[in-house]
């Protein structure tokens, strides 16, 4: 039980880090922008790492906290569609599969607030995080082929 908690701790503290790669990222987007490819790949391997560790801890975890862990792949999974529409895949099929993507994450983050009783800043965390990132895409939806 313990070592559950510290797994799910280190999965969601991990990923307060891509606050400091997205510094770096934009550094090099405004002042290195040759360098910007560093940004990118550091990021898909940080993204790819803390899923993989997420499936580690949703594979090993037999309690009510598998859901956090659910609840943290989930998200790595939209975050990962929401970079992948930003970056390489600029086009309005990846809009819908954002939308896709929100949607089951948002079903996950309820029921891990039902059924988790520790935790629980988690999911409302991503909530939070899901409705800034679905405003943004509602936003640019909004303005696709207005020759914005």
């Amino acid at each position: 039980m313990m070592n559950e908690t510290f797994n799910l701790k280190l999965n969601a503290y991990l990923l307060l880090l891509i606050i400091p790669i997205s510094i770096v990222g934009y550094y090099f987007a405004v002042e290195k922008e040759n360098l910007f490819f560093v940004y990118e790949w550091m990021l898909t391997v940080f993204v790819i790492t803390l899923m993989l560790y997420s499936i580690k801890n949703v594979l090993m975890i037999r309690n009510s906290l598998i859901w956090v862990a659910i609840s943290i792949f989930v998200f790595l999974i939209q975050f990962a569609v929401f970079a992948l529409f930003l970056g390489p895949l600029s086009n309005f099929a990846m809009i819908i599969v954002y939308y896709l993507a929100a949607i089951i994450s948002f079903i996950v983050y309820v029921i891990t607030l039902i059924k988790s009783n520790k935790m629980r800043m988690v999911p409302i965390i991503f909530i939070f995080i899901t409705g800034i990132f679905t405003f943004y895409m509602v936003f640019i939806n909004a303005m696709w082929g207005n020759g914005f």
